[in-house]
């Protein structure tokens, strides 16, 4: 992420999970020691998993555009400001008028988010549904039991 690249290598995690989860315990305090390692992990890949939702979270190119548009306009507007020339009051309000209606499609667009240009990806929940299935091929240090927890990152 230091070089804006973000890669959804999952290899050393699953690598603490296994080690984590395959240690045969031999009394009650190495358990509670292996429980709070599992603990700390959840908390790890939570934390990887918000880095990464952050990382590709971004807002939709309509957005942006308002934005900019928005604050050239605003700052015209101090140009017009006192004017006494009829046609500076025109410019003014056509320019007022085209930030207004790129808001509203701004607001449109993002009114409808399985539709048009600004749409919801699908691929969180692959992710999600690929890290479920990584799960159910953890194995508990018995090895007859598998484990079923949802390993968030």
């Amino acid at each position: 992420m230091a070089n804006n690249t973000a890669h959804a290598d999952t290899g050393s995690a699953l690598k603490l999970w296994s080690v984590v989860l395959s240690y045969h315990t031999a009394d009650s305090r190495e358990q509670m020691l292996v429980d709070k390692a599992i603990d700390q992990l959840n908390i790890l890949d939570l934390a990887r998993s918000i880095r990464f939702l952050f990382y590709a979270d971004d807002l939709p190119s309509v957005v942006w555009i308002v934005i900019y548009l928005g604050c050239g306009i605003t700052i015209g507007f101090s140009y017009f400001f006192g004017s006494s020339v009829f046609r500076a009051q025109e410019i003014m309000c056509g320019f007022f008028s085209i930030l207004l209606g790129m808001t509203i499609l701004a607001i449109v667009e993002l009114a409808h988010p399985y539709q048009g240009v600004v749409t919801i990806s699908d691929e969180s929940f692959r992710y999600a549904l690929s890290r479920m299935n990584e799960v159910d091929t953890y194995k508990m240090a018995s090895g007859t039991q598998t484990m079923r927890w949802i390993v968030a990152g």
